[in-house]
């Protein structure tokens, strides 16, 4: 999902929930209907007080890091790559697995 897509719908969540519908309950079902993604209704009221707050331009405020301190060589990535691929876990999943993996 790229940038624009999590713009567009920001923008349908705090439409439809601030001006046209009430309720929350309804605008996870139209978002899941029309984006093929679900919201908690945690995330709604988020971005329901962002937007309340003021100045909010639907953009997310994270970036990546400007320096990583931790080198690590190509053979070690490819490995973290391809499990992550072949299992669809995340970082923190994998974890124990790579943690033996290191220790060998």
């Amino acid at each position: 999902m790229g940038r624009l897509d999590k713009e567009a719908i920001r923008r349908f969540v705090i439409k439809h929930k601030i001006y046209q519908i009430k309720s929350t309950s309804r605008v996870i079902v139209l978002v899941e209907e029309r984006f093929k993604v679900t919201l908690s209704a945690r995330v709604i009221r988020h971005w329901v007080q962002l937007f309340k707050r003021g100045n909010w331009d639907f953009r997310d405020k994270s970036t990546r890091p400007h320096i990583i301190h931790y080198k690590m060589n190509p053979e070690l990535e490819e490995w973290i790559v391809g499990y992550k691929k072949r299992t669809g876990f995340d970082s923190v999943a994998i974890q124990p697995e790579f943690a033996t993996l290191r220790s060998r």
